[in-house]
């Protein structure tokens, strides 16, 4: 690692252009390394020494609760659901696909009044230039989204639609399971019970446990074992398959 004297003695050979290009970056890296940082330290700072609240709820009684992806987890006495620092409200700009203007606001907790407040301060102008907007399925991102971008049309994050479909599948494949756990209970009680086997080697209650994986995926990324499967249980089960 070069120190700041050999710094200074090799910028003497570069370029009028190239010294103006160098200090263009510099300003930019430090401007990165000053604002968002900071933000998130300072926040750390306040929930490490008790002086932050519940990013849910706004309670200001909480604990450390373990880590989560490398950053300090709380758990909030009152609500009882974790947070980190980075948790809250964070409002993106798409159209810069992950890059410089991306984030547009991240804001602590998720409550209506706050989060109105603080995006009101951007001039109408400009709220009404937004056309769309991409938010999960809570009322109150609804009611923030009416509120402060008006003329925006308002789209539901298809993860959220996915997520409730997935939920909704596993849980008719969990009830089935139920049924032949309780099922396999009562033969169990016969002198000589011999379970169900199918074709591939799975007993019914082994077919249901073993099948939840392959509802995640499409069909055509299914192994052979999980086509098999699948074929199995769309058979035994119609209603799986409907869903």
């Amino acid at each position: 690692m070069m120190n700041l004297s050999q710094i200074k003695n090799s910028l003497g050979s570069l370029s009028e252009s190239d010294i103006v290009e160098l200090q263009r970056e510099l300003e930019q890296l430090a401007h990165e390394s000053t604002n968002i940082p900071k933000s998130q330290e300072s926040r750390r700072h306040l929930l490490d020494n008790k002086l932050g609240c519940c990013a849910h709820c706004g309670h200001t009684k909480y604990v450390k609760f373990g880590i989560d992806k490398g950053s300090q987890r709380y758990k909030c006495k009152s609500c009882h659901r974790s947070f980190t620092e980075y948790t809250g409200t964070i409002i993106t700009n798409k159209k810069a696909k992950g890059k410089k203007g991306a984030i547009v606001a991240i804001l602590e907790g998720t409550k209506v009044e706050p989060i109105i407040e603080q995006l009101l301060k951007i001039p109408k102008s400009l709220r009404d230039k937004v056309k769309e907007i991409t938010l999960d399925m809570a009322n109150s991102m609804k009611m923030i989204a009416k509120k402060c971008f008006p003329k925006a049309i308002q789209v539901t994050d298809r993860f959220y639609v996915q997520k409730l479909a997935l939920e909704a599948l596993q849980d008719i494949r969990i009830k089935h399971r139920w049924e032949a756990i309780d099922q396999e209970n009562k033969q169990i009680k016969q002198i000589q019970y011999k379970p169900e086997t199918f074709e591939n080697g799975d007993t019914r209650k082994q077919l249901l446990a073993r099948s939840r994986y392959l509802l995640y995926k499409a069909p055509n990324n299914w192994t052979q074992n999980q086509y098999i499967r699948a074929r199995i249980l769309f058979k035994q089960y119609p209603d799986i398959k409907k869903a």
